[in-house]
């Protein structure tokens, strides 16, 4: 009986350490992916740029890809989670050639601890710190575009991201959102579901751990909390069966907020070959990959009328 108490005694503190250390910690340093690709690869013209975030010693490497078109406004375009700036996932360099092609010139960024920038030994935070990034970007594009209009794009954390900026002080002419992460406890379970095909209910402890102890956001910190009190004109598209950054959040902040306008992306066919390689990521920021076309009408449709003042 002793030696049945002290294998269970030592199944219980293996499976706490798993779940409320080994888990969290792993999610928050997620294996970062080197920028291995370039504009040029799809005949855009753009700059290397590297923006210093002030206070901390902080270097982001990013592109500026000017419009070659009538220019109309500017975009800073912040990636998911464990991405980098050329997003395969959304397939952001198609998506680059589409806003040039429109007349917005792009400033898009490596955020810490992800692609080529600088690590700040922190780990990832949902959009927490990564924010100060996204000051510190939309900072550096006002500068070089002084009588331009900006606005901030984030998809998935990069949402997250952009809307914690907007809390700081960020202070851009609209906001457009795809597919944002704005509940910590859905997305960090369902992100570890996508990994392992374990039940997410499973990691529901690591997720409680990772905003107790790990810095994740938590309550009023959180995205959505943030999201429902977004002052600024704001464009969130949504893909309607995002397996990861759930619909029902996205569709709560817009019906809670006036100044958001809420576009749902049609569904993108669970068959579909394209998406075969993203597994259980499935449509995850699939709609302008899926559907450029509506996606770019969509973004254009909003900019146009945040211009107008008919937002």
């Amino acid at each position: 009986m002793r030696w049945l108490y002290s294998l269970l005694a030592m199944l219980i503190a293996l499976a706490g350490y798993t779940l409320l250390i080994y888990t969290p910690t792993q999610v928050k340093y997620a294996e970062r992916y080197p920028t291995s690709r370039t504009p040029e690869e799809v005949s855009l013209d753009y700059r290397d740029v590297t923006i210093t975030v002030p206070g901390e010693n902080l270097s982001l490497e990013a592109w500026y890809i000017p419009t070659t078109q009538k220019p109309r406004a500017a975009f800073l375009f912040l990636h998911g989670g464990s991405s980098n700036r050329h997003s395969d996932f959304f397939e952001a360099m198609a998506f680059y050639q589409a806003l040039t092609r429109n007349g917005y010139s792009v400033l898009t960024i490596d955020l810490r601890n992800h692609g080529n920038s600088d690590s700040d030994g922190e780990g990832m935070s949902f959009g927490v710190r990564e924010s100060r990034d996204a000051l510190a970007a939309l900072a550096w594009l006002r500068s070089e575009l002084p009588d331009s209009a900006l606005f901030m794009m984030g998809i998935s954390m990069g949402g997250a991201t952009a809307i914690h900026a907007v809390a700081n002080g960020a202070s851009p002419d609209g906001l457009v959102l795809l597919d944002p992460l704005l509940d910590t406890n859905s997305t960090f379970t369902l992100g570890i579901w996508t990994q392992t095909g374990w039940p997410p209910a499973l990691f529901t402890p690591a997720a409680w751990s990772a905003k107790t102890f790990h810095g994740f956001p938590a309550g009023e910190r959180e995205a959505k909390a943030l999201a429902v009190e977004l002052l600024l004109p704001t464009l969130l598209i949504q893909d309607p069966d995002d397996p990861v950054t759930l619909a029902s959040y996205a569709r709560e902040v817009a019906a809670a907020n006036p100044a958001i306008r809420y576009w749902q992306a049609p569904s993108v066919d669970s068959n579909d070959p394209r998406f075969a390689w993203k597994g259980r990521w499935g449509s995850h920021v699939a709609a302008f990959a899926a559907f450029p076309d509506e996606t770019m009408a969509t973004i254009d449709s909003f900019v146009a009328d945040v211009l107008a003042g008919n937002h």
